[in-house]
């Protein structure tokens, strides 16, 4: 038998905030040691997002997307 953890799927919220006909976007880190996200795109701009946390509902999870 496999000992290896099988990938387990997540779920993950963006968020598209307009105003004034604009859109916000947030800068992904340079260094991916201290970027907050495991995804690639290291340096390029991205709408607010992520993967939800346990018993977070959709509106939660991009509250907090947003507020961090």
């Amino acid at each position: 038998m496999d000992n290896q953890a099988k990938p387990k799927p997540a779920v993950g919220v963006g968020v598209m905030i307009i105003q004034d006909n604009k859109i916000l976007l947030g800068k992904r880190h340079l260094n991916p040691d201290k970027a907050d996200s495991e995804l690639h795109g290291e340096g390029t701009w991205t709408m607010p997002g992520g993967k939800l946390h346990f018993q977070e509902g959709l509106k939660e999870a991009a509250a907090r997307e947003v507020s961090e």
